[in-house]
């Protein structure tokens, strides 16, 4: 376990290789909305990037929590993540609930992930293991994302086809142990690349 150490760190360095192949790929923030950005006459030393969608409604609008775990007739469950914030609360509700582990690692690992464990010669138990016992970091890096990518203060930034990292920026980053969480689009839903 101790090979954890550094493969958080080979981790956050591949990162930029992962699905890069030859070409290189500038990032772009797709979202950013400062706190207090929907003040009128608010000013703030970064502008905000994107919108919030029609009216900016809330994701309890855009997607009913009875509508993100689709339980099919034979008992097992199928996870929907049509946003971050979604991947968010299935991944805390599965550490938590002591639900069955391989849901996590079918369902909310990406590919992307898969295929670096396996480079990195670890188990994808071994990741959600890790997980569990950062439980405490990843609960306070989703408490200053309180809306996922929607969050104040969070950069979300392209960093490949299909492929992103939502980061916390300014104080609300201090005295955190992880800061960013990796994600990339896969088949419609939201995965799991890296946490750093």
């Amino acid at each position: 376990m101790k090979r954890w150490g550094a493969w958080a760190v080979a981790g956050g360095a591949g990162l930029a290789l992962l699905g890069a192949g030859a070409c290189h790929t500038e990032p772009t923030v797709t979202h950013y909305r400062p706190f207090f950005s929907n003040i009128p006459e608010a000013q703030t030393g970064t502008p905000a990037v994107g919108d919030l969608g029609e009216g900016g409604a809330d994701y309890a609008q855009v997607a009913p929590d009875a509508k993100l775990v689709v339980e099919k007739p034979d008992g097992s469950k199928v996870l929907i993540a049509r946003s971050v914030h979604h991947l968010m609360r299935h991944l805390e509700h599965f550490l938590d609930e002591g639900e069955s582990d391989q849901v996590i690692i079918d369902q909310l690992f990406s590919r992307q992930l898969h295929a670096h464990l396996g480079e990195l010669g670890a188990e994808p138990q071994e990741y959600v293991d890790y997980l569990r016992r950062g439980r405490k970091d990843l609960a306070l890096l989703f408490a200053r994302l309180p809306m996922g990518e929607r969050s104040p203060s969070a950069v979300f930034e392209k960093t490949g086809k299909r492929q992103y990292v939502l980061k916390i920026t300014g104080t609300a980053a201090r005295d955190l142990r992880w800061t960013r969480l990796w994600v990339v689009m896969e088949n419609g839903n939201w995965k799991l690349t890296w946490v750093s």
